[in-house]
């Protein structure tokens, strides 16, 4: 027997502004929750200047995804995208808008797109990315892009807890329980040191149900 384990689907958004919080959405709808991948740090490369049209737009953008609203915030994203041409920020968000809407093909295109363009972002196109190849079943193709996700120097603790969350997930389907063991463990590390946060009690709940798992059913080694 299979058993399915409730674990959220968390793909980045990044904010317009440059701040010490992180945007991110948890499941199929947009959400605020976390810390903030992009810094206070001046990053002219990959930022917006306060009050440009891109950062306007952009903006604007965000908070149509906030509400649900994602043609419309397609359609804005994609008039700050003629302002700052490649932006991986602005890439990473109109990839959102097809996501939530299950255009799963164009979502790569633009995720792939952010991944071309960044360095700093791209844990957050790579994270999303993996979860699109996720929805379209194609676990091979998610777990190598999540593994990319993990590979990233400037990937915090949060960001690397949100990417193994998302292994999980994938492994579960996969009844892949030493995969998922793997990164139950390097979760420990974190809660050993105090760094889940939020997480902490969600956590304690899944691995009960990972348990059951991988001792009930024949899974893969």
């Amino acid at each position: 027997m299979k058993y399915k384990i409730l674990i959220f689907l968390i793909p980045f958004l990044i904010s317009c502004e440059f701040s010490n919080k992180k945007d991110n959405i948890s499941g199929e709808n947009y959400k605020k929750v976390g810390n903030n991948i992009i810094t206070s740090k001046e990053d002219t490369k990959y930022g917006f200047k306060e009050g440009s049209k891109a950062h306007v737009f952009n903006s604007k953008g965000v908070d149509l995804g906030l509400k649900e609203k994602y043609q419309e915030a397609e359609i804005v994203l994609k008039k700050a995208l003629l302002e700052a041409p490649n932006n991986p920020i602005i890439l990473n968000n109109i990839g959102l808008t097809y996501y939530n809407r299950g255009i799963y093909n164009t979502a790569i295109i633009y995720f792939n797109r952010s991944l071309k363009f960044s360095d700093s972002s791209s844990i957050m196109a790579a994270t999303n990315l993996g979860l699109t190849y996720y929805n379209q079943m194609d676990y091979a193709r998610a777990l190598e892009i999540m593994d990319y996700s993990l590979t990233k120097q400037n990937c915090d603790n949060v960001e690397k807890l949100t990417v193994r969350l998302n292994r999980i997930m994938v492994n579960v389907e996969l009844e892949d329980c030493d995969e998922i063991n793997k990164d139950l463990k390097a979760i420990e590390y974190l809660r050993k040191n105090n760094e889940l946060g939020d997480y902490a009690a969600y956590i304690d709940k899944v691995d009960g149900q990972i348990t059951k798992l991988c001792t009930t059913s024949v899974h893969r080694k």
